[in-house]
């Protein structure tokens, strides 16, 4: 599903419940419309809020690896690098 079926579907689902919520004699239509048409402004408005929130948390105090490194799978054995010793 596009953005536009998933902001179609939650109005639907708004104006189902606000028929209803009318029926049952707690809103009126004018209001059902106004709170649809908040919400599905609001709606898009805190996803993308909180996908930049999320995203700057998740890479919060991440070390830069270096471009020349090098993985060594765990398990392995790690290659000795022979040295001089000075005497």
């Amino acid at each position: 599903m596009n953005q536009d079926e998933k902001l179609n579907a939650l109005k639907q689902m708004l104006t189902m419940i606000g028929s209803l919520a009318t029926m049952a004699g707690i809103l009126t239509s004018g209001q059902v419309s106004e709170l649809t048409s908040a919400v599905c402004i609001a709606a898009p408005a805190l996803l993308t809020i909180s996908s930049v929130l999320w995203s700057v948390y998740s890479h919060w105090n991440m070390a830069k690896v270096p471009e020349n490194s090098m993985v060594i799978p765990p398990g392995s054995v790690t290659p000795v690098v022979a040295t001089a010793v000075a005497k």
